[in-house]
């Protein structure tokens, strides 16, 4: 849910205090409770729970990829969020509904289906309502004719781009980031220290844009 404070060491000091036996109940936590613990004030405290409660409007796409649905993670969780905006327009789709998005085999399709199905699922998400988390899509993807559609691989040092801020970019724009590549790759960034992935793609044939280019590519 990208909330800013809570790491590793909070949420593991948050499960062994008894204050979180569930994702929901992260957004039950009041400053009073974090003060206790190690390294925490009370400004620090008051920071975590603003920043909890911030994430509840980050919308459904961002909901399902944080909920360890398996198979499910931000780029499917955008397809899937894209088609059924809210909770209840997934809860209604069927698998073959499933089937027929982009990039969804059987497995994925049947896995959805299961999760958002079982008890535990079904109590997941209406334990995340009760507290206030948005279920319904809010995303503000502008598509780019550069970018829409294109499969895209990122390799390599960037000077002026984070890897996770750049994915982001990426998909709001409409690409698919992925991890290698593959015939089906359309653009390679490759960065400086660029390795077997770059010589992967001049092999293929596959079109590669350096850090200037992509910036350009962007700006216009």
């Amino acid at each position: 849910m990208d909330i800013d404070g809570l790491g590793e060491k909070v949420v593991d000091q948050l499960l062994d205090a008894g204050l979180v036996k569930h994702f929901s109940d992260l957004y039950k936590l009041a400053p009073e409770d974090l003060v206790p613990l190690e390294g925490f004030a009370q400004k620090s405290a008051v920071a975590l729970v603003e920043a909890i409660n911030e994430s509840k409007m980050r919308g459904f796409a961002r909901v399902l990829s944080g909920v360890g649905i398996r198979l499910v993670g931000r780029a499917t969780s955008r397809v899937i969020s894209k088609k059924y905006s809210t909770f209840e327009l997934l809860h209604q789709a069927s698998i073959e509904d499933f089937l027929a998005l982009e990039d969804f085999g059987q497995i994925t399709a049947e896995t959805l289906f299961k999760a958002i199905h079982s008890q535990q699922g079904e109590e997941l998400f209406e334990r995340l309502r009760s507290v206030g988390v948005l279920l319904q899509s809010v995303e503000t993807v502008s598509v780019d004719p550069a970018f829409d559609g294109k499969v895209i691989v990122i390799t390599g040092s960037l000077e002026h781009w984070e890897r996770k801020q750049l994915t982001e970019e990426l998909e709001n724009r409409g690409a698919k980031v992925a991890g290698s590549i593959s015939k089906n790759t359309d653009i390679l960034i490759a960065g400086s220290k660029a390795g077997s992935k770059l010589k992967k793609a001049q092999d293929l044939g596959i079109e590669v844009w350096d850090e200037e280019q992509l910036t350009t590519s962007i700006s216009g």
